[in-house]
């Protein structure tokens, strides 16, 4: 006797019983199909029922199988960012310190540089001046600043990268990877009043970045910015719909800060008090990270006086010595201040390991 499976009710002989029986092609196979169909097709219609295909993805409907790409998928739930946008500018670490001139490291704090070190790790040639405006900072004259490398690069591929506005003068503007000893390694050139300046170069020997002019005096330009990474491709910026140039990243302050202060930084204002050879110091050992080199002092310290914890002067200082590179200094002092702990009357006397 044949018989029904539970669930769908679908034929099946008992071979023990139905084996004389003649095959039953409408029974054993083809009812047995109709019935297999129309379930599948009642789970097919009420899998469609727990998804509406009124409902999206993303913006996409779901009446269909939906693929999601980056340009369909937000950056987070408050910036709707594409993530194909936001992969778009992504950037390569600067091989320079205090580059983006819109917010620059100044522990100097002037705003007017007419030699040498200006802001920090940037030097001033001769005859050139640089003020530090809102946005940048303008170079104006002859020549250039440069910053310097404690040695040359490896032999890599490397770009290196200019943005700058309200550029006037005779000379064009340039944009030079260089070695201090042997010269240029490449350059770029333009009269271009404002943009981007880029050059891709392959070498081991660079050791300074140059970016100014050519010797006339009435050169003058806005410097926003300026990268030098690995690679052939620059990441400093992008142009938007509008064709305006864009940053791709804003770096962060206190990390250039940190990088900066390998080279200068303010003397430590708290300082112990000891007796040696019957001369007073104030002095500490460490006191930051380490620095290039042993610093110098960039202030002559010698009458300026240090006080108290009331702020009342209780001595002068009559010699400085750094004697490593973390901040060990010791200031000799006119007379026993007569406590344990002074202070410089100021926080900004500043320390050099500059290049």
């Amino acid at each position: 006797m044949s018989l029904k499976t539970k669930l769908l009710e679908l034929f099946k002989y008992e071979p023990d019983k139905d084996g004389a029986q003649t095959f039953n092609i409408k029974s054993a196979l083809n009812d047995n199909w109709d019935k297999i169909e129309a379930w599948a097709q009642s789970v097919k219609t009420a899998l469609t029922k727990l998804v509406p295909t009124s409902r999206t993805v993303n913006g996409k409907t779901l009446s269909a199988d939906v693929t999601l790409t980056g340009e369909n998928i937000a950056v987070s739930t408050t910036d709707s960012t594409p993530i194909s946008g936001a992969v778009k500018y992504r950037t390569n670490p600067n091989l320079l310190d205090n580059w983006y001139f819109g917010r620059p490291v100044n522990q100097r704090g002037q705003t007017e540089y007419t030699s040498n070190y200006t802001i920090d790790r940037w030097w001033l040639q001769a005859d050139t001046s640089l003020n530090v405006v809102d946005g940048g900072v303008n170079v104006i004259g002859k020549w250039d600043i440069e910053q310097f490398f404690e040695k040359a690069l490896p032999n890599r591929t490397y770009t290196l990268s200019l943005l700058y506005k309200d550029k006037t003068g005779s000379d064009p503007l340039r944009l030079i990877a260089a070695n201090r000893s042997s010269g240029d390694v490449a350059q770029k050139i333009t009269k271009d009043a404002s943009g981007l300046l880029s050059i891709t170069f392959t070498s081991g020997n660079c050791d300074k970045i140059v970016i100014g002019f050519a010797g006339s005096t009435d050169n003058v330009a806005t410097l926003l910015a300026v990268k030098l990474e690995l690679g052939s491709t620059q990441t400093l910026a992008h142009q938007n719909s509008s064709g305006n140039w864009v940053l791709n990243e804003i770096p962060d302050f206190g990390e250039q800060l940190r990088r900066c202060q390998r080279y200068c930084r303010p003397l430590p204002h708290k300082l112990d008090v000891c007796l040696d050879s019957n001369i007073y110091f104030a002095y500490t050992e460490e006191s930051f990270e380490e620095m290039r080199s042993i610093p110098i002092c960039l202030t002559n310290l010698v009458g300026k006086n240090v006080l108290s914890i009331t702020e009342s002067v209780c001595a002068s200082i009559t010699n400085v010595y750094t004697f490593n590179m973390f901040g060990g200094v010791a200031i000799a002092l006119s007379q026993n201040p007569n406590t344990d702990i002074v202070f410089l009357d100021s926080k900004l006397y500043l320390i050099s390991a500059d290049l």
